[in-house]
């Protein structure tokens, strides 16, 4: 039996795939599976994977009509006989010593799950990014549950000094789980039709359960951001409604789950959090004025104006607590303004 199986769901990233399984099957960590998934692709991603099927036993190739990211991971983890999993986006790679470093910390710490960290990839160049500012750190019970679980569902007192570090935990590469956590508590993944961001609740549904966590100061996965072919790109006409569902859904999971006033903290801050993928996205729109109807309906909503007078301003920078004022005061031009500001400066960044 493999001691980690690394799961990669694959759609049209020809041009990105080798360079992926080539990270794969050169690990220093030999004592592998790659399960990889073609979802449905329509370039030469099937014809790619099965070369790679057949020059190394340890490549699993699944294919599969298209069913999305979340299928394709579920899918992935039906397969999966390693005591850890590893997810890895099929337009990134991973260091070749990768595996050996998560899969040593995971069991000299004896912990259920590696945090690490990541190279942000684009035309602009590398940018490491980090976690936590610590070399090295043990999360206990206790501390998985305020650092971890209510870092993955938003930012709370203190933290929300930094907004930029909103989604640092979401993502669920970069990280080794424990496939046994995964398997008898049913965790997968929810079809991204539904919600906004797959990654998010399948970490919050995880850490519920994780009681030993490592975190390793080093990055050693890549993260392409210049990937034109991503389905984020372009305007999501379903967006809000996702946000809608995911609100109601997660407000039951804690209230199942009898949370702590923390998780809810956290869990307001998150919808608050939401107008900017919101606006961004209302941004992508060809008309101002169905942008401006958009933001106008987001922000009467009453789940969203439930959210804003939960939220503490005082942490705020100066120009984040404008923005979140406006949001909260329903100034629609104000909140336009400042989110084309945003958009403006985030694009002028990817350049």
């Amino acid at each position: 039996m493999p001691e980690i199986s690394i799961i990669v769901p694959v759609y049209n990233t020809e041009k990105y795939l080798k360079k992926c399984l080539d990270s794969l099957i050169n690990q220093t960590f030999e004592d592998i599976e790659i399960i990889t998934i073609n979802d449905g692709s329509t370039d030469n991603s099937i014809k790619i994977l099965k070369e790679y099927e057949e020059k190394d036993d340890r490549i699993i190739v699944l294919d599969l009509e298209n069913q999305g990211p979340s299928g394709a991971r579920n899918s992935g983890l039906q397969f999966a006989k390693g005591e850890f999993v590893m997810f890895v986006d099929s337009d990134d790679w991973m260091d070749l010593t990768t595996c050996e470093k998560v899969y040593h910390e995971a069991t000299l710490n004896q912990a259920d799950t590696v945090l690490f960290c990541y190279t942000s990839e684009s035309s602009l160049g590398s940018i490491k990014k980090y976690l936590f500012s610590d070399k090295k750190t043990l999360f206990n019970e206790e501390e998985v549950y305020s650092e971890l679980f209510c870092g993955v569902l938003g930012l709370t007192s203190e933290k929300l000094r930094k907004p930029e570090k909103l989604d640092v935990l979401v993502s669920v590469w970069a990280k080794l789980y424990k496939t046994e956590l995964i398997k008898q508590n049913i965790i997968s993944f929810i079809d991204l039709k539904l919600i906004p961001s797959e990654c998010q609740l399948f970490n919050l549904q995880y850490f519920q359960h994780s009681k030993k966590v490592v975190y390793i100061n080093e990055c050693l996965y890549r993260y392409r951001r210049n990937n034109t072919t991503s389905f984020t790109k372009g305007y999501r006409e379903e967006l809000f409604k996702k946000w809608l569902y995911w609100i109601d859904y997660v407000k039951e999971y804690l209230d199942q789950n009898n949370e702590r006033s923390l998780a809810y903290d956290a869990y307001y801050s998150r919808i608050c959090f939401s107008i900017i993928p919101l606006s961004g996205n209302s941004l992508k729109q060809k008309s101002i004025i169905d942008t401006y109807k958009e933001l106008k309906e987001i922000l009467n909503n009453e789940k969203y104006k439930e959210a804003y007078s939960k939220l503490d301003y005082s942490y705020f920078p100066h120009h984040w607590k404008v923005y979140f004022k406006f949001s909260k005061w329903r100034f629609v031009t104000g909140v336009y303004v400042m989110s084309r500001i945003m958009r403006l400066i985030i694009d002028s960044r990817k350049k």
